[in-house]
């Protein structure tokens, strides 16, 4: 194979993340021509609020390129893609993930716990929410739109006293002076595989997968594939207030949390497993048997 064509999203990180891709890529495999092609995704047209409704918005457009072959490898945000892959797709591999939790931004650098009552808070996801509301439900949190730059502007602007996005973008962008606190797990756990990156490719496709495997951490591409697992079974799309998260030490072990979107209520379980797969299935039977369905009902009651 002498070129490889990448997929990826336009945006400033999607960008960033892609072209780290390349690179680590053309150093492993001097001989091939890693090139990226930028696709305009469905979450890329419309607003964050539509996207949200669209189920896999920012991977679809990348998705359907590599099952028409204008593309080897798709490059995503795994916690972007879906559960459920299309027929005909996987993931080729898992590069070692970065820090999967959430950051605080704030204007005058106070950290959460010194936030002012009703200090205004930005995110437009509904697990954050949710899970501040249930630690501070004191807080006023405000819907944000737009990319990490448009984040950080209208929080300059004073739109806000603070905002609260994946530490891992920021960090990828060379913006991590600009963290105030690395938000504790026991506060906020994470969606699903943040953190870490997502080299799809179509399941026929073995020399793309050779070439993608390279870029393979086996413990990464463990951990988020037991998160996804209970994300899956959960039936939890990107309007499900659920944080998860697995990491290894000798056992993965895993935590999740379940709540309502006001916060008011929250179902916490947590398990081990020597492998990912009994792990997420020991993690999912404590979440049910502590009430997890209830709340899932009140999620998606119209």
């Amino acid at each position: 194979m002498d070129e490889v064509r990448l997929g990826t999203r336009g945006s400033q990180l999607a960008l960033a993340q892609s072209s780290w891709v390349r690179e680590q890529l053309s150093r492993i495999h001097p001989g091939v021509r890693f090139t990226l092609k930028v696709i305009r995704t469905t979450g890329d047209k419309v607003s964050e609020w539509q996207s949200s409704r669209h189920v896999g918005a920012f991977v679809k457009e990348i998705e359907e390129a590599l099952l028409a072959e204008e593309i080897e490898i798709g490059v995503h945000s795994l916690k972007d893609v879906p559960s459920r892959l299309p027929e005909g797709l996987c993931i080729g591999a898992v590069p070692p993930r970065a820090t999967p939790g959430d950051a605080l931004i704030s204007r005058d650098r106070k950290k959460l716990a010194e936030l002012p009552k009703g200090a205004r808070i930005g995110t437009a996801s509904v697990r954050r929410k949710a899970q501040l509301l249930h630690h501070r439900p004191d807080l006023s949190l405000e819907d944000l739109r737009g990319n990490l730059d448009t984040r950080l502007r209208k929080l300059g602007e004073g739109m806000y006293d603070a905002i609260v996005v994946a530490a891992a973008g920021v960090r990828r962008l060379g913006r991590e002076s600009e963290i105030t606190e690395a938000i504790p797990v026991d506060v906020v756990l994470p969606a699903a595989g943040q953190g870490a990156l997502a080299l799809e490719i179509r399941e026929a496709d073995s020399a793309s997968a050779c070439i993608s495997n390279s870029l393979n951490d086996p413990t990464s591409a463990g951990c988020v594939a037991a998160e996804r697992a209970v994300s899956r079974e959960l039936d939890a799309g990107c309007r499900t207030p659920l944080g998860v998260l697995c990491v290894y030490e000798d056992r993965f072990s895993m935590r999740a949390r379940l709540c309502t979107p006001d916060g008011s209520t929250c179902v916490e379980a947590s398990a081990e497993g020597t492998t990912p797969e009994a792990a997420a299935a020991a993690l999912l039977a404590r979440l049910r048997s502590a009430g997890a369905e209830r709340i899932l009902e009140e999620v998606r009651r119209p």
